[in-house]
């Protein structure tokens, strides 16, 4: 199986769609498997780990490393507004991997993609502080720019052979928008080494993740600001644009539970990982929610917004907790009953780890993903 995955960012970039691509490459390159995946970056990048990984130059140029490679498979994820359907003429399956961020377009104004409404994010209150524009900014040119992505948009995705979400609730805003042949794409994460030995877990809130702002990293600052006189430590590991924001904000409310540490070793981030009681995920929007998944293989629960895909594998109450949009206080509020609380806590904390270990776990997710792409290439052959 020749693979082609074009991508708008490649590793070392540290966001959850580049942590998937390296993985999954990893998994298609090897010697022993009978598979090449070769990766197109839309954008330039200094140095990546990914073999078989190219720059896009031209149309032209890359339909000849499409004939040349003999690829038998495009899979697309992440490529924004790339013109994809001009690919179609090389007579090769073409599917691609969706999530919020290619149905929805909030961050330009506040509208949706596809059907044209408002947004439903309280915007006065997260998105003036970041300096976006609010709802009441959206001019005409706005929505004239947004009909034509909502046209181009679906017109893209119902050319292609396959359009693969991670969870029902995109596959039926899909569907209801008009996008037809949308199927479920299972999505994991790898099981990382531990302890040998049983490790004490300390009285933390651990977050890792790309430091932009729909992670919500303005009311992750909030919640530490909440938990401040209970003493109990929340920790960020990552990097990105907001870590200067962080930064100024734990000096300006004199956050000492607050402990920035910006990108770290792995060995260091699964150390954390282990031993936290929890881990939180404060994000305005969000696809799907690896570092959380990554989070329960460590039997470590999750308290986090409802939103986006994380209902798909956080289930309220029996292996973490979901917290009503945006509300930092009953987050805090919640992790605080949490460490207090140990009989609900080991609860949540054994559920979480055989919930990771049945559903989620890389090892059997990747193999499942390979037998969707080599069907995909046998179907179309027939």
């Amino acid at each position: 199986m020749n693979i082609l995955h074009i991508n708008n960012y490649v590793p070392p970039l540290a966001g959850g769609t580049e942590v998937y691509l390296e993985r999954l490459c990893i998994y298609f390159n090897n010697p022993k498997k009978p598979h090449t995946m070769h990766t197109c970056s839309l954008k330039p990048y200094k140095t990546t780990p990914l073999k078989n990984c190219f720059i896009f130059k031209t149309m032209a140029d890359l339909k000849k490393r499409i004939k040349q490679q003999k690829i038998q498979l495009i899979v697309l994820q992440n490529t924004g507004l790339f013109d994809a359907t001009l690919l179609l003429s090389c007579a090769i399956p073409i599917v691609k991997i969706i999530n919020d961020y290619d149905l929805f377009s909030t961050w330009s104004g506040g509208y949706n993609r596809l059907t044209l409404q408002p947004s439903t994010l309280p915007f006065k209150s997260i998105l003036n502080p970041l300096g976006h524009i609010t709802r009441n900014g959206v001019t005409k040119n706005w929505e004239n720019t947004h009909l034509l992505k909502k046209l181009k948009t679906r017109k893209q995705l119902n050319s292609f052979y396959k359009t693969l979400v991670f969870t029902k609730e995109m596959q039926r805003i899909a569907q209801k928008a008009g996008i037809k042949n949308t199927y479920l794409f299972p999505h994991g994460t790898p099981e990382e080494k531990k302890s040998k030995t049983p490790v004490q877990k300390v009285n933390r809130v651990q977050f890792s993740a790309a430091l932009y702002r729909g992670k919500g990293i303005h009311l992750l600052c909030e919640l530490a600001k909440h938990l401040k006189q209970s003493n109990i430590e929340v920790v960020i590991t990552g990097d990105g644009p907001m870590s200067g924001f962080i930064k100024d904000y734990s000096q300006k409310h004199h956050l000492s539970n607050l402990h920035y540490k910006g990108r770290v070793p792995r060995e260091e981030l699964n150390a954390l990982l282990e031993t936290s009681k929890l881990f939180c995920i404060t994000s305005i929007r969000e696809a799907l929610g690896l570092n959380g998944m990554e989070a329960m293989s460590y039997a470590t629960p999750v308290v986090a917004f409802d939103v986006g895909g994380i209902p798909t594998w956080l289930k309220h109450n029996k292996n973490g907790v979901l917290i009503k949009p945006f509300d930092t206080k009953e987050m805090a509020n919640t992790i605080i009953d949490l460490i207090h609380d140990e009989t609900k806590y080991n609860k949540l904390s054994q559920q979480a780890l055989k919930d990771f270990n049945q559903h989620y776990n890389w090892k059997k997710v990747v193999k499942k993903q390979e037998a969707i792409f080599q069907s995909v290439i046998n179907n179309y052959k027939n």
